[in-house]
């Protein structure tokens, strides 16, 4: 082996020994703050659902709220209240369904009239 070759041995030794010996305090380190980091990283990951949770919670009692609203104005003869109510809930629902199906991975719905004015289900009069 040449000089120059025994040259870069010995770098290339340094340099390896350099990194073990970097990667003791590291691992230490790690050994003593990495359950409290985990634990930090459980609680934020825990509180970030029940945020979600409490968003779509709060989505739900909206449409729910809605068809409240649809019902008393059906009760009290305000047809045009009603519809009103009726087709803001299904837009909302569709909204919802859209996101949960964009965070799945998947389409959204296709379609976006009512279902009467897309000829499924709704009631036919005359």
């Amino acid at each position: 082996m040449t000089e120059v070759g025994w040259e870069l041995a010995a770098w290339a030794a340094g340099a390896v020994a350099l990194l073990a010996l970097l990667a003791v305090p590291v691992a230490c380190w790690a050994t003593l703050h990495g359950p409290a980091l985990a634990s930090r990283l459980a609680v934020a990951a825990a509180a970030a659902r029940r945020d979600d949770a409490a968003a779509r919670l709060g989505d739900q009692d909206d449409l729910v709220q809605t068809l409240v609203v649809a019902t008393y104005a059906l009760q009290l003869g305000d047809h045009d209240r009603a519809r009103d109510a009726v087709d803001g809930a299904l837009r909302r629902s569709r909204d919802t369904l859209d996101r949960l199906l964009a965070e799945a991975g998947r389409p959204a719905l296709t379609g976006t009239g009512t279902p009467a004015a897309a000829g499924g289900g709704g009631r036919r009069h005359g």
